[in-house]
């Protein structure tokens, strides 16, 4: 025991201390670790959980793991075009999944009563630092296509 707790005041505490005050202290240090995990992935994904221009932020897309990023993003880009012409440069964009669930028809969704078409959803951060977002919605056979707002 010497040579995991090489503080004297620590060889002396541990053996004093109660089974619940051990377990009340991992339980502590556990939820700190759970907390600053969920920092660090606030940290990293800024927008996840909430909207921006209508559309429901989820996961994060990483263009290696998405084939269509390209083309994503050229339509995405042209929808933004479209709706907000004469916008600031865009300075950074990020791919994400809209998040349906989090609309008004949640309900509806998690019945399977309302089939809604994957769309991934663009999100640029403008030179003016505005932030926006386009989405791309494939529906099947008809293709893909930019859109301006989120439909749900």
């Amino acid at each position: 025991m010497t040579d995991a707790f090489p503080s004297p005041l620590l060889q002396a505490q541990l053996p004093r201390m109660g089974r619940a005050t051990r377990l009340l202290l991992i339980a502590c240090a556990v939820a700190t670790l759970l907390i600053g995990a969920e920092a660090v992935h606030r940290l990293l994904n800024p927008f996840e959980g909430t909207f921006v221009d209508s559309f429901p932020i989820g996961e994060p897309i990483a263009c290696v793991s998405n084939s269509r990023c390209d083309e994503d993003l050229a339509l995405a880009t042209s929808a933004l075009d479209r709706r907000d012409p004469g916008h600031a440069p865009i300075v950074e964009t990020r791919l994400f999944q809209a998040d349906a669930r989090m609309t008004s028809h949640r309900d509806e969704i998690d019945k399977g009563l309302l089939l809604i078409p994957p769309v991934t959803v663009v999100v640029f951060k403008l030179a003016d630092g505005s932030t926006r977002a386009t989405g791309v919605a494939c529906p099947g056979v008809a293709g893909c296509a930019g859109i301006a707002s989120y439909f749900p």
